[in-house]
């Protein structure tokens, strides 16, 4: 609202809160006016340094990955694993890196999307830009062991910083997925004798 009357040597001030874009840089201008006539307009009109602020948005994106895969298994059983890696923002996430370490008591088949094995560890291809609210899925097939129980833990990583690294470094639960093994066992039983005998 207007001032009606600003005396001389009094000053008013007033605060504006904004919430900052995914990305990019801000410039921020304050002008002012007055019926009385002004000796310097130069230095409330907002063409000074003093009446401008730039402001450079720090990106930050929040990579979530996680996975499913069955509780249980039989003996010597194919197990599929599904990844999901998604992006909640609020910026782009970019050079996003998927990574499944796999148990080493497992056999690797396949894995979908390009994704490669190296030792125990798949992975797959950079995704340049993860945009915000965007997902990326995968699948990776095993054989299950005779017996045991084993854990299959997926991470990812970004060059974008990430303000909750905790939900896609491994350590959460959902990046998690300990299966058990049903033992099977196909005992086989036979006999031998004579066809004839006295």
């Amino acid at each position: 609202p207007a001032i009606a009357n600003l005396a001389n040597g009094a000053s008013q001030g007033y605060g504006v809160t904004v919430t900052a874009p995914a990305t990019g840089t801000l410039l921020n201008i304050v002008a002012s006016t007055s019926s009385t006539l002004d000796s310097d307009p130069a230095n409330n009109n907002g063409s000074l340094p003093a009446a401008r602020v730039t402001t450079i948005v720090q990106e930050r994106a929040d990579v979530v990955t996680s996975k499913t895969g069955p509780a249980t298994v039989n003996a010597a059983a194919p197990i599929s694993y599904t990844i999901t890696t998604q992006n909640v923002g609020p910026s782009a996430a970019a050079a996003v890196v998927v990574s499944d370490t796999l148990p080493a008591t497992v056999t690797f088949v396949s894995a979908t999307g390009g994704g490669v094995r190296v030792g125990n560890v798949v992975t797959w291809p950079v995704i340049a830009s993860l945009a915000s609210g965007v997902a990326q899925s995968f699948d990776v097939t095993v054989v299950a062991p005779a017996t045991g129980s084993f854990t299959n833990i997926v991470a990812s990583t970004s060059t974008t910083p990430d303000p909750v690294p905790a939900n896609n470094d491994g350590t959460a639960p959902a990046s998690r997925v300990t299966t058990t093994v049903s033992e099977l066992a196909d005992v086989a039983t036979s006999k031998s004798g004579p066809a004839r005998v006295n």
